[in-house]
């Protein structure tokens, strides 16, 4: 997973040729494990509807298992606030570590226990 670090940020990119957060995370799954994660990128208009996109993603975590906090393991779904709306996502590399991708950037390796996104972590998420 970490060869995707630096591919661009694109609106509903599914690709290396660019991704957001819910992309980056199913190539990350596709590339470990072979399986295909839904694409869902006809659900969502923009990735800037911070609003819309977490109602959706709540509907859609809804059907995946919560992994408590110290628990969280590779591949694993990292749930993040932006602003009041948990509407982005990152993929655990290793406990305290993520890939993730943001509007205007590219996708980069973080730490989600400390810094910027220390506070922001609503919870983790495996697929079954």
């Amino acid at each position: 997973m970490e060869d995707l670090v630096g591919v661009p940020f694109a609106p509903r990119g599914r690709t290396r040729e660019g991704l957001d957060c819910w992309g980056l995370h199913r190539l990350a799954v596709l590339l470990e494990t072979g399986v295909d994660l839904p694409s869902y990128a006809d659900l969502y208009v923009d990735a800037a509807e911070s609003a819309e996109n977490a109602r959706l993603i709540a509907g859609l975590m809804s059907g995946w298992g919560e992994v408590p906090a110290g628990s969280e393991k590779r591949l694993d779904v990292v749930l993040m606030r932006v602003g009041r709306y948990a509407c982005h996502v990152g993929t655990v590399l290793r406990p305290g570590r993520m890939l993730h991708t943001y509007s205007g950037g590219a996708v980069r390796i973080g730490h989600y226990r400390t810094g910027l996104f220390k506070d922001r972590v609503v919870g983790f998420f495996r697929h079954s």
